[in-house]
């Protein structure tokens, strides 16, 4: 199957979205963009493959949203677009996020024989995400405040509690202040934080299975057998996945955890686990109308353990440019809808960009290059701050929660004593 005529040329172009991937690496491999070159944890489990990956996946949900934005402002609604190309992009660019969260954080508690330090390892992810996303929050505040006019729609006590709500941290994302579809302001990527809040919360109940050497891998095949079955018969698959899908995308990320070991001994030359990467991704685009359906994801699942195994896609994944993109990917993924909203805003440029696809193209390009350079500065004075300030925070809790333990622990007799009594 051919791709569609609108997918070749105009608003909704491959080759000028290619074209301007192109020369977002360009500008990600000049001293410029330099400050995203120390990663945020280096003493994590990291898979220098899986960093550059990030940073083309959290481009791939941008261009995604650059084609809903188009859409938004000719016809009025927040749905996919006409370009099956674009509105896939956004699909296979969160599965296979859900994907690496899976093989992150399970990985992390098999190496560490599900035992973790559970204090250290959610006093972690709560810095790491929480500071980023209160100042993309506040940010759609404002937005919010400027397009209701600075004035009070709803009784003060009921926006503050909408407000209160937008920082649950992912996990509420409700209109305020009567402003219809206020989550668009952020092009509505607060969702899948829910989802990874979900995940993280069930690694307690799932750190068992891990504590004996093939109970990780056992688990894991079992669940996914289930959770795929349960997908497969009674769900049906919808452009934003609902959650069994992301259960079963978190399960396939664990499964190629348990199977790394299998793929690094037996691992396949380079050139060749790039080529079956190369050829899985172009099959899925050329063949297929939705990511989350039984032979799209599987392709996406073998793909993925072919990345953690080794392959870096003919070097791609493993370059400066796509390594700085990864680090800073989640300022790209969670602000990217707060700069095209902004953008987009201006009647001005808003016009210029829907006059035509040349302009629309322009008006996209610029827009990447701001998001990349916002990430960036985001990464080095929000991000890197808060990581390093959860780590702190994990230390002194760790050191009062230990002090709180010994006072709570009876004094041994003294020898005196203990003669007495005898």
């Amino acid at each position: 199957m051919l791709l569609p005529a609108q997918d070749a040329m105009g608003f909704y172009s491959v080759w000028a979205f290619l074209g301007c991937m192109v020369l977002l690496f360009l500008a990600a491999s000049t001293p410029a963009l330099r400050g995203a070159d120390t990663a945020p944890n280096p003493h994590g489990v990291r898979v220098s493959s899986i960093d550059g990956l990030r940073g083309i996946l959290a481009l791939a949900v941008f261009f995604h949203h650059t084609a809903v934005t188009h859409q938004y402002w000719q016809s009025g609604v927040w749905t996919e677009t006409p370009s099956r190309f674009y509105n896939l992009l956004g699909q296979v660019a969160v599965a296979v996020f859900f994907m690496i969260t899976g093989y992150l954080f399970w990985g992390k508690l098999i190496k560490e024989q599900g035992k973790p330090n559970w204090l250290k390892l959610y006093t972690g992810r709560l810095f790491r995400i929480a500071p980023l996303y209160g100042c993309a929050v506040l940010w759609l505040l404002v937005l919010v405040a400027f397009k209701t006019n600075l004035t009070l729609c709803q009784p003060a006590l009921q926006v503050a509690n909408e407000v209160a709500r937008w920082f649950t941290l992912g996990l509420a994302a409700p209109d305020v202040n009567a402003y219809r579809h206020t989550a668009t302001l952020m092009a509505a990527v607060s969702w899948t934080l829910r989802y990874e809040w979900f995940f993280y919360g069930s690694l307690i109940l799932t750190a068992f299975w891990v504590r004996r050497r093939p109970g990780h891998l056992v688990f894991t095949v079992i669940c996914l057998t289930l959770v795929g079955l349960y997908v497969l018969l009674y769900v049906h698959a919808e452009k934003t996945a609902p959650w069994p899908i992301c259960v079963e995308l978190f399960l396939i990320g664990m499964l190629c955890a348990s199977l790394k070991p299998i793929g690094s001994q037996r691992r396949l030359p380079n050139w060749l686990s790039s080529t079956f990467v190369a050829l899985g991704a172009a099959a899925l685009f050329l063949r297929f109308n939705n990511a989350n359906t039984f032979v799209p994801v599987l392709l996406l699942g073998v793909g993925f353990f072919l990345v953690v195994s080794g392959c870096d896609l003919f070097g791609l994944l493993v370059s400066r440019p796509a390594r700085r993109l990864g680090d800073v990917s989640y300022g790209i993924y969670l602000l990217h809808g707060l700069i095209l909203t902004c953008i987009f805003s201006s009647y001005r440029m808003r016009t210029f960009a829907l006059y035509s696809a040349v302009n629309h193209w322009l008006v996209v390009t610029v827009t990447a290059l701001a998001v990349i350079v916002v990430a960036t500065v985001a990464h080095v004075f929000v991000e890197r701050p808060g990581i390093e300030l959860g780590k702190r925070a994990a230390v002194r809790l760790e050191s009062a929660l230990g002090g709180f333990r010994r006072k709570e622990q009876p004094k041994p007799a003294t020898a005196k004593a203990f003669t007495a009594h005898k």
